[in-house]
């Protein structure tokens, strides 16, 4: 199975490269975050395979309480189950509170229904640790995509959690076996 490159922070791997399983080791050895992806659907439409949105200084969740955020949009496919996501936080101040989870986004303008049985549990600032030399940290993460027909499907992040900006955020659909 195949892996689309999300990021490097060394810039050596291009976002979009496609990783072969022995290549993936070496290039995930440096840094590199890269996520499942069926290559057929990335050469099928531009919204398949994969997609990644950023958000500059980044998306902050820290209201009182829980809300929606970080909205995308993936061309899925039905026969795929398995969603894998990736999401980068940089700090935003000394304390950390709440949690984030990736969630189904059935409110954006042209998506189908769709489902999704997390895997990985929600985002805790508890299980972040120290910021790496970038200044954050990138959670990956996976979980059970229901879908009727190959369609558009939306996502989003939701929860709240102080003390942390989201810089970016990807789902691919792969095997889940990687």
């Amino acid at each position: 199975m195949n892996s689309v490159v999300i990021f490097d922070p060394h810039g050596v791997e291009p976002e979009g490269e496609i990783l072969t399983a022995q290549r993936l080791a070496v290039a995930r050895s440096h840094g590199v975050v890269a996520l499942p992806v069926d290559v057929d659907m990335m050469r099928a439409t531009a919204l398949g395979g994969y997609a990644k949105r950023s958000y500059g200084k980044g998306w902050r969740f820290d209201a009182l309480r829980a809300g929606r955020g970080c909205p995308l949009v993936l061309y899925a496919a039905a026969a795929h189950q398995t969603l894998h996501w990736a999401v980068r936080l940089v700090a935003d101040g000394p304390e950390r509170h709440g949690q984030l989870r990736v969630a189904v986004d059935t409110g954006q303008l042209g998506v189908n229904a769709s489902g999704l049985s997390p895997v990985t549990p929600p985002i805790l600032p508890a299980d972040l640790g120290e910021p790496d030399a970038g200044g954050g940290w990138t959670c990956i993460g996976h979980g059970t995509l229901s879908l009727r027909d190959d369609s558009l499907a939306g996502f989003m992040l939701y929860g709240t959690l102080t003390g942390v900006r989201v810089a970016w955020w990807a789902v691919s659909q792969g095997s889940a076996e990687q």
